[in-house]
């Protein structure tokens, strides 16, 4: 069967789409469409829309909605096809990339969608190290939060396959070769024995290494690794009988695989893993009409403090950066005075609020969330306090 239209199409792709089949090539969408019985006779193709796709990531179905990509010369973008629930059984494809459209590097190849955790991963040839992560959530016909952000990795991403909450990356690491990793993205994700999860990169315990005995004289453990880091790899314990969690060992040399820390670390139940910088950045502050609206920007909106919600949370810095002034950063190491959670030997995670100055005009200040800690964070939410005066009213 030929799929017929006013231009030359390819047809490159298929993809299920309310219970139907969704056809893609560079320039068009077609719907294969039938009567009760798939034949010849009954088989009809028909374009539908004609959005530009690079044809060059496969689109993925996301249950009700199908991704797919757009090719914006350097940078990329993501649309999502959608049914217009107005009744009309007419389709669109929204931009969902259009509030970044200088964020994903041009030159998708693939694309991978989870619906039971409700994100989409993207890989592009622009930047091969980096994986985007589009995280949203649709309630009833109303899509409520749609967010991007970008995992930069230690090497470079050459494979991506996902299984349940779990996905599998296949890494490319210069001098070192091919290797196969893991990583759980469920939200109720635990290290074995242990109330959060460690975050550290290319994570390893002690029975994934060779950990020779103390040496006295140099009051140092010898580790040697299965892979040979970039960087210095943190080494820290975690819960075990006779031995506290959380103490972070110092590593006092790294050749090769073979890796140096200062103390006894034998017999010991450890971490080993590469740390890594989260960061989120506020968008500016603003006084709004109503919930979502507008911003207003007729008066002066001077900026006092920020009081950030925090849930199981053990260490994070906010970082204010001011224009024309120096920079502040807050340390926050989750132990706060006649708090429940500060127990004397136990890693504190806490749940509660945070609170630091900002003291800056809403336009000339950048805040930023920042951990390299190996401690969990979490923001439920942020709330800011300052003085609004206006310069003018309608009349």
């Amino acid at each position: 069967m030929a799929a017929s239209a006013t231009r030359t199409s390819s047809l490159q792709h298929a993809v299920v789409f309310t219970g139907g089949i969704l056809l893609f090539s560079d320039q068009t969408q077609f719907a294969l469409e039938h009567d009760t019985v798939l034949a010849n006779s009954t088989v009809s193709i028909k374009p539908v829309t004609e959005f530009a796709c690079d044809v060059t990531a496969q689109p993925v179905s996301s249950g009700k909605t199908v991704f797919f990509a757009v090719n914006r010369g350097e940078w990329g973008g993501i649309r999502e096809y959608y049914t217009m629930p107005d009744n009309t059984d007419q389709n669109d494809a929204a931009d969902v990339s259009s509030h970044v459209p200088h964020y994903i590097n041009g030159g998708i190849h693939k694309l991978l969608c989870s619906t039971n955790e409700d994100f989409l991963l993207v890989l592009s040839r622009g930047r091969t190290e980096s994986i985007w992560l589009y995280k949203y959530f649709w309630n009833g016909s109303e899509k409520v939060q749609s967010a991007w952000s970008r995992w930069d990795m230690a090497g470079k991403v050459a494979g991506l396959a996902l299984h349940d909450a779990r996905v599998f990356l296949l890494m490319d690491y210069r001098g070192e070769g091919l290797f196969l990793e893991v990583m759980d993205i469920s939200p109720a994700c635990r290290d074995a024995d242990e109330n959060f999860e460690y975050a550290l990169d290319r994570k390893l315990t002690e029975a994934d290494c060779a950990v020779s005995a103390y040496d006295s004289a140099t009051e140092s453990t010898t580790i040697t690794l299965p892979y040979a880091p970039a960087t210095a790899p943190a080494v820290i314990t975690r819960s075990g009988e006779g031995q506290r969690a959380g103490y972070a060992h110092e590593v006092e040399s790294l050749k090769g695989k073979t890796l140096m820390v200062r103390g006894n670390a034998t017999g010991r139940k450890l971490f080993i893993g590469l740390p890594f910088e989260s960061r989120y950045t506020f968008s500016t502050f603003a006084l709004r009409e109503g919930q979502k609206g507008n911003a207003v920007t007729s008066g002066r909106l001077q900026l006092r403090s920020l009081s950030i919600a925090c849930e199981e949370t053990g260490y994070l810095e906010v970082e204010v950066v001011p224009s024309f002034r120096q920079p502040s950063r807050y340390r926050f190491t989750g132990r706060e005075l006649g708090h429940g959670t500060n127990r004397i030997g136990s890693l504190p995670l806490y749940t509660g609020t945070i609170r630091v100055p900002l003291l800056s005009l809403n336009t000339q200040v950048a805040v930023s969330l920042v951990s390299k800690s190996f401690l969990p964070f979490s923001v439920v939410n942020a709330s800011w306090e300052g003085f609004y005066n206006t310069r003018n009213r309608q009349v």
